[in-house]
């Protein structure tokens, strides 16, 4: 079985695939960079176009629609933001997070293309709302993977330098990205080494000063050194940030100019408000037992050795810029084949103020098997005097939400902002073939506060249901089996 893990980012998203067949077969070809540090790594500049024809990748750079109306960058930014603010192009209302979820299903619809069988999917998550970023994971069609897999980038991160999370539970992450410089302090185990918590990012701090900036500014010192690059070269509404040349500059050229500048200047004043957040919680940066660079950043010397001076041999740094990827395939190693639930499913129930129906989510996508704890918990009301049952069904649903009316904030052509309602969410679709009739037995009462029901999913894969009567305090079903979950 291949593995395959994609490491999504505002500059480029990195794919590495862990199958030595496939390596220099070259599936991504067209969309990705020629220039690769691993022969099974891809770099994909994470740009979509979304015009007349659909374009993602070195595709966007090399059709000349980098500038175009429908053209989305910083995808990543706009994902982790709660906002999400579309714009019309072509007639059409996009949302960055709709182009952002637009890109990775072309990304892996050429993957699944190339490679042959099904595969399983690692995609790398942030620590730092981390949440919004996984929940538009699980929106994301990932056609042609068997599962997905949303994986802790700074988890990625430390199993990719072979940390031993058990031993050096507590890590400084500073990610200097294409657009901003990320710190955090995060923990792992934070109850002990035996929890299964997930990792806790007990400070952060952000400056939003990334590699664009510095690109720019080198851009802007060769202009000065040099008479004949006109200024109008420096308008950003023509220089093509995420190409590898600026100007005339290749990479290599680029990077001693960007050494010239004090890009560390920005990274002490992240690390100075990181200090200020680490004395709240009663921690210093010095507690780390490990720091990891990372970002396209951390590839600057004058970075690498000022972080050297301040933590010693505590830094790790990846040249290649794929030890999240890395990290990200050795979440398969212990493993089951499969292990996840890789459908969404909710029960219906009624809303007691409004009196419409509501579907809140039992199981959500990617939940491993077999749970320890429930999968959800709800009290359900009776909602008439003399109610004897309560019927029970389930639907497999691609909502986390429930039914409702979503509201958008748009940007006209005209630059007028308006507030409008779009389309409803698609009716979820049942799962059982009837519905489980729950008795109530006295009666209930009105707006009665009766049944607990308790969710969760075996090691068979099948979905489990726990009723209590909280009247009676008597159990009335105990672990029965509902469906087979796929």
């Amino acid at each position: 079985m291949t593995r395959v893990a994609i490491h999504f980012g505002n500059y480029n998203t990195a794919v590495i695939v862990e199958d030595a067949a496939w390596k220099g077969c070259g599936p991504l070809q067209g969309i990705a960079r020629v220039t690769q540090p691993a022969p099974e790594a891809w770099f994909v500049p994470s740009l979509i176009h979304l015009g007349d024809t659909v374009e993602i990748g070195d595709q966007v750079l090399r059709s000349g629609n980098y500038h175009a109306e429908g053209t989305f960058q910083d995808l990543k930014d706009h994902v982790m933001h709660p906002a999400d603010v579309p714009r019309i192009v072509g007639g059409r209302r996009i949302s960055h997070k709709q182009a952002a979820s637009e890109y990775l299903r072309l990304l892996v619809e050429h993957l699944g293309g190339h490679l042959e069988g099904d595969f399983d999917l690692a995609l790398i998550c942030p620590s730092s709302k981390g949440n919004a970023c996984a929940d538009w994971l699980r929106s994301v069609p990932c056609a042609g993977a068997r599962s997905a897999t949303p994986v802790d980038e700074d988890m990625a991160l430390a199993v990719g330098h072979g940390i031993n999370l058990f031993e050096e539970d507590l890590l400084l992450v500073v990610d200097y990205g294409f657009s901003s410089i990320r710190a955090r302090l995060v923990q792992f185990y934070p109850l002990g080494a035996q929890s299964d918590t997930s990792p806790v990012v007990r400070a952060s701090a952000r400056v939003p000063v990334g590699m664009a900036d510095l690109k720019l500014a080198a851009l802007w010192q060769r202009h000065q050194a040099a008479s004949d690059v006109p200024a109008a070269a420096l308008d950003g509404r023509n220089l093509v940030l995420h190409d590898t040349s600026l100007d005339g500059l290749d990479l290599d050229t680029c990077r001693p100019m960007l050494g010239g500048l004090d890009a560390t200047d920005y990274v002490r004043v992240v690390l100075d408000r990181m200090r200020e957040q680490a004395r709240l919680v009663n921690l210093q940066l010095e507690d780390a037992q490990r720091v990891l660079l990372t970002g396209g950043g951390s590839s600057l010397s004058p970075v690498r050795r000022m972080m050297e001076e301040w933590f010693g041999e505590k830094v790790l740094w990846d040249p290649a810029g794929l030890a999240a990827c890395r990290g990200g395939l050795a979440v398969f190693a212990d493993r089951h084949r499969d292990d996840m639930v890789r459908s969404a499913y909710s029960v219906r129930m009624r809303d007691p103020v409004s009196g419409e129906y509501i579907y809140p989510v039992v199981v959500d996508r990617f939940t491993r098997f077999p749970t320890r704890r429930p999968t959800a918990c709800y009290v359900v009301n009776t909602y008439y005097d003399g109610q004897t049952a309560v019927n029970l069904e389930v639907f497999k649903t691609s909502t986390v939400n429930g039914k409702g009316t979503l509201w958008e904030v748009v940007f006209g052509e005209n630059k007028q902002v308006s507030i409008v309602g779009v389309q409803k969410e698609p009716e979820p679709e049942p799962a059982m073939d009837g519905p489980l009739v729950i008795p109530v037995d006295p009666p209930g009462r009105w707006g009665e506060r009766r049944l607990h029901l308790e969710f969760n999913v075996d090691n068979r894969k099948r979905l489990r249901v726990s009723v209590h009567d909280l009247r009676e305090q008597r159990t009335i079903v105990e672990s029965l089996d509902l469906i087979d979950l796929t």
